[in-house]
C-alpha cells in the first residue's frame, strides 16, 4: 500500500482524536500510561501479598531489601504518572508527596489485606491456607487493588486509581469503584460479575458472593442537568451483612447490620433494611416438561 495512504490515514485520525483530547497549551496534553499503572499495581500486590520474588528461602534481612528494591522502582514510576496526570487538574500536593504518603499507608492496606485474608479463610471451607488465599483468590486481588486505589484517590489522582481498579476488573470480573468506602475483614466469594458502585459504603465483616451489583436506582442531577456527584447513590451495608450470589441492591438507603439478602434478590431501596433481616425473593415454581410436551 503506498505510503501516502498511510499518511492521510494518520492525519484523518489524529485530527479526530485531538478535538476531543485534553489540551496543555497549544499542544496535546500528556496522559497516563495504563500499562505502566498496570506494572505499578502489579509491584504494590507483590510486596502486599507477597506474589513473587519468594522461589527461594529468605532471611527477613534480605526479605526487607528484596521490597525496598521493588518499592524504589515503583516510586519513580508512580511519581512520573502522577506527574502527567497533574498535568489534567492541578493537586494541593507535589508528586513526591503523594507517593511518600502512599508508602505510608502501605503498612494500613497490609493490616486491612491480611484481615481480608482472615475472612476468606473464615468463609470459605476450600481456603486451605494464608497462602492459598494470597496467592490465587480473585477477591482478594480485587480488594487489595481497590484499597491502594482508594488510597490514591484520596490523594488526588482520580485518573491513575480508576485505572488501577478496572486492571482488577479486567483480571478478576470484579468491578469496584475506587470511591467506594469498604470496611474491615471484607470477603468476596468467586466474584465473577460483582459491581460496587463508587457511593457504596460497606461495613465491617461483610462478605459477598458471585454476581452481587450493589448499584444506582437514580442518577440526581443539577439544574443544568449535569450529574450532581455530591449525593449519594448507592446502597449502605451494616455490619456481619451477607449478600449471596446474583442478588441486586439498588439505591442509596441502607441494609442494616447482621442482614442476609438471598441468592437471586431484586431489591430497590425505598427506605432503610432493618437490622438482622433476612430477605429473600418470591418463591419460584419450576415446571418439568416431558418430551414432547408444548
Amino acid at each position: 500500500m503506498p505510503s501516502h495512504i498511510h499518511s492521510l490515514t494518520a492525519k484523518q485520525i489524529a485530527k479526530k482524536l485531538a478535538g476531543s483530547l485534553p489540551r496543555s497549551g497549544n499542544a496535546i496534553a500528556a496522559l497516563p500510561n495504563p500499562s505502566v499503572i498496570h506494572q505499578i499495581t502489579d509491584a504494590l500486590l507483590d510486596v502486599i501479598l507477597v506474589r513473587s520474588g519468594i522461589e527461594q528461602s529468605f532471611s527477613e534481612d534480605a526479605f526487607a531489601t528484596l521490597i525496598e528494591t521493588k518499592l524504589q522502582s515503583t516510586s519513580r514510576m508512580l511519581d512520573q504518572q502522577i506527574q502527567i496526570e497533574q498535568e489534567l487538574h492541578a493537586t494541593k500536593q507535589s508528586s513526591h508527596e503523594i507517593v511518600a504518603k502512599l508508602l505510608g499507608e502501605l503498612p494500613v492496606i497490609l493490616d486491612l489485606t491480611e484481615g481480608d485474608i482472615g475472612a476468606a479463610i473464615a468463609g470459605d471451607p476450600a481456603a486451605r491456607s494464608p497462602e492459598y488465599v494470597r496467592l490465587s483468590y480473585p477477591g482478594i486481588f480485587a480488594i487489595t487493588v481497590y484499597r491502594i486505589a482508594n488510597a490514591i484517590l484520596s490523594l488526588g489522582c482520580p485518573l491513575i486509581a480508576r485505572i488501577m481498579t478496572e486492571y482488577a476488573h479486567e483480571k478478576t470480573g470484579i468491578d469496584i469503584h475506587p470511591g467506594a468506602t469498604i470496611g474491615k475483614r471484607f470477603f468476596i466469594d468467586h466474584g465473577t460479575g460483582v459491581v460496587i458502585g463508587e457511593t457504596s459504603v460497606i461495613g465491617d465483616d461483610v462478605a459477598i458472593y458471585q454476581g452481587v451489583t450493589l448499584g444506582a436506582q437514580s442518577f440526581p442531577r443539577k439544574p443544568d442537568g449535569s450529574f450532581d456527584l455530591t449525593k449519594k447513590r448507592h446502597p449502605t451495608i451494616g455490619n456481619r451483612v451477607k449478600i449471596y450470589a446474583d442478588a441486586a441492591i439498588l439505591g442509596k438507603e441502607k441494609v442494616a447490620d447482621g442482614s442476609i439478602v438471598g441468592s437471586g434478590t431484586r431489591l430497590i431501596l425505598k427506605e432503610d433494611i432493618p437490622a438482622n433481616t433476612v430477605i429473600i425473593p418470591e418463591k419460584q415454581v419450576m415446571r418439568m416438561k416431558t418430551s414432547g410436551e408444548q
